[in-house]
């Protein structure tokens, strides 16, 4: 590339032009990886510039890498001048801007002097997220917390139910951050703050008064048959999104980020960070220990598994209980894989081995297979196991909850407040006498406002009343004997209309089917 940048240059070949001085990076982690790499090991300069066509209304923007220092500026000056003259396509001043690491002050300014550009600083807006070469602050996602802000507050002034306001939840309020988690592991805090937000908005529509929840956001978070609303849990799902990248290592996909963040003669499992790491690769290293117990090998070859760190036994990974004192001793190297393992011990395990790890009586060696590659599989068995996906990470890292006997509740053909309500009795979390007794220390003489006898509670508003007692029993069973209450006329009325209104619903399904 150098060479073809002196020619249209007229350049001499003691021109001083850096091997590599120009990449043009087009992606978010790719350009971090650059950035962290490049900034803190060489004098660099960074200009990031919007190239404008004025003919096709069209804009690039574009990172370029160059070394620091102005004759390698000046090229680079002269190669946008000569492709703004052949394409049409100039940078935009009022956008572009000019980085520097590790550059003295006074290159600095001969720099700007020579490039029109300002002078930038990180983090920056790039593909709709903050790009930085260093950690993210909790100040930097101050833009997506605002943004959630925004839409709760445009939904405040409407009055919506409790089944709107979940419905608005899960379709609108945790999708926004999906991009961002993509591709950052978020911090505590901000998972705490947006989930905050979300749970003040469905019990209080957005006030942050003490007391307004009914039920553990834990429990809201779990699935509709496990006794929840079906929200995601965003510590979870921010793990499930960043494990897809850790699985393309593991996999050792062909493209442009693996090869750059290749543990090189390193283990995946008990790699150690390095210089070449960027600060997104550190975060994304830290959940490995959440990940490893659901990935094993199936040997084909046994090239490139290896054969202490890898699950490729149904005892797991033999470093969980062999040391590498141990594997030292047995003369083995740590890094050897699991054809020359098996090479190497042709008449199964060493009686000494069996003696001082019994687990291994049990579990036997696989055959090789040439010509057969080793697939990694996800080994979930409950959500199916084979190939990763988000959705079984996602099972994984929240975990298994028991199903419920009303799991059926949140059905096509349930009024969603009706269901919301009822959700909430199930649980023992609406605000019967008994219960507000405990909180403010009500006086022991509250009675039932329907039978006048006992304090109510759950059980006895829906089933042990007298008056419950009787309405289900003409409801069920079709007893017609009068009820002895004044509110009897209006609760016939009342029942009459919801039978009204679900026969002509019912009736125009029919017809919607036929």
């Amino acid at each position: 590339m150098n060479q073809q940048l002196k020619k249209v240059l007229n350049l001499s070949d003691t021109s001083p032009v850096h091997r590599g001085s120009l990449q043009i990076v087009a992606a978010t982690t790719t350009t971090i990886v650059y950035l962290h790499y490049l900034i803190h090991n060489s004098d660099l300069v960074v200009v990031r510039f919007w190239m404008s066509a004025l003919i096709l209304h069209s804009t690039n923007d574009l990172f370029v890498f160059t070394r620091g220092d102005v004759a390698s500026v000046e090229v680079l000056k002269k190669t946008l001048s000569l492709f703004a003259t052949r394409s049409g396509m100039s940078p935009n001043l009022q956008k572009s801007d000019v980085f520097f690491g590790h550059v003295a002050p006074n290159v600095q300014a001969a720099i700007i002097e020579c490039l029109p550009f300002r002078s930038g600083s990180f983090p920056i807006g790039y593909l709709g997220v903050p790009l930085s070469p260093v950690s993210l602050k909790m100040v930097d996602y101050g833009v997506l917390v605002t943004k959630v802000k925004h839409r709760l507050q445009n939904w405040k002034s409407k009055v919506l139910s409790f089944g709107g306001r979940k419905q608005h939840i899960i379709s609108v309020l945790q999708s926004l951050q999906l991009y961002w988690m993509a591709i950052f592991l978020f911090p505590s805090g901000i998972i705490h703050e947006l989930e905050s937000l979300f749970r003040n908005f469905l019990w209080a529509q957005g006030d942050s008064s003490r007391g307004r929840c009914k039920v553990a956001w834990s429990l809201v978070c779990r699935p509709k048959e496990c006794g929840g609303l079906g929200f995601r849990h965003l510590a979870a799902w921010n793990c499930a999104l960043i494990a897809k990248y850790l699985w393309a290592i593991l996999s050792s996909c062909n493209c442009l980020w693996i090869r750059h963040y290749s543990i090189r003669d390193m283990v995946f499992w008990s790699a150690r960070r390095t210089n070449r790491w960027s600060w997104v690769l550190v975060k994304m290293m830290g959940i490995r220990s959440d990940l490893r117990r659901y990935v094993s090998v199936h040997i084909g070859n046994g090239l490139t598994t290896n054969a202490w760190e890898y699950a490729w036994l149904s005892c797991g990974p033999l470093s969980m209980f062999i040391s590498h004192r141990f594997i030292h001793a047995a003369s083995f190297y740590v890094s050897i894989t699991v054809q020359q393992l098996l090479e190497a011990l042709p008449d199964g395990w060493p009686i000494t081995w069996i003696k001082r790890y019994p687990i291994l009586a049990s579990t036997g060696l696989p055959t090789i297979i040439d010509g057969a590659d080793d697939v990694r599989c996800w080994n979930l068995a409950s959500n199916g196991g084979g190939e990763f996906t988000v959705q079984k990470a996602y099972q994984a890292f929240v975990g298994q909850f028991p199903t419920v006997s009303w799991r059926t509740l949140f059905g096509l053909r349930v009024i969603t407040k009706h269901s919301f309500y009822l959700w909430t009795a199930c649980l023992l979390r609406l605000p019967t006498q008994d219960r507000i007794a405990e909180w403010k220390h009500e006086p022991p003489d509250l009675k039932c406002s329907l039978c006048g006898i006992v304090r109510d509670s759950h059980n006895h508003l829906f089933f042990e009343c007298t008056f419950s007692r009787q309405r289900n029993r003409r409801l069920f069973v079709g007893d017609s004997k009068p009820i002895p209450h004044p509110v009897q006329l209006i609760l016939s009325c009342v029942f009459d209309r919801i039978a009204w209104k679900w026969r002509k619903k019912v009736l125009t399904m029919h017809d919607v089917v036929s």
